[in-house]
């Protein structure tokens, strides 16, 4: 090697810092029963049931066993489920935010909504339009008091565990009812 201003020079088509990775069996993760869990864990299952319920309930079953639905902003239709499997493009759609917990779970605050809508559509857009279709699918004034229950004392804390676990136990019966 030579030298140059008091470092070592490494010559040249040598590979330098290469490491490597040993490769260590990691155990998986042992299951933690729903009665174990923490509200706050129980809320992210809660989501997910929640929210193929949700998915389901707007949508129909077609002859060859998919879900097809619309979306309450666009109207869009969409394939839910098929071939056994959840596609991507629609959500849980929230009227009032998901971090307004009493309404988290509330079955007219949550209707089916293409992905687009839900996350990338002008938020006056969707607001003005995601009011109407509210009204219209569940009566004058609906949006009106789902907005007023958002402004309530303790609307954002998180729910007792019996009320998570019995959310979760009712959708995924209703999921597997409906996808049988």
């Amino acid at each position: 090697m030579q030298k140059q201003g008091g470092l070592k020079k490494k010559p040249s088509g040598l590979k330098t810092n290469v490491s490597v990775k040993a490769t260590i069996a990691k155990k998986p993760k042992a299951r933690i029963p729903l009665e174990k869990k923490t509200a706050s864990q129980l809320v992210k299952v809660a989501d997910e049931a929640f929210s193929k319920y949700i998915r389901l309930r707007d949508s129909e079953k077609q002859p060859n066993g998919s879900f097809v639905g619309k979306c309450i902003d666009c109207s869009k239709v969409k394939t839910v489920y098929a071939e056994g499997r959840w596609l991507k493009g629609t959500d849980n759609g929230h009227y009032v935010s998901r971090g307004v917990m009493l309404l988290r779970y509330d079955e007219m605050n949550c209707n089916l909504q293409d992905s687009h809508c839900n996350a990338w559509r002008d938020k006056g857009d969707v607001d003005r339009d995601y009011t109407k279709a509210v009204d219209k699918k569940y009566g004058k004034g609906v949006a009106a008091e789902l907005k007023a229950l958002a402004k309530q004392q303790g609307s954002h804390k998180i729910p007792p565990k019996a009320d998570l676990l019995h959310i979760i136990e009712t959708c995924r019966e209703y999921v597997k009812k409906a996808l049988t």
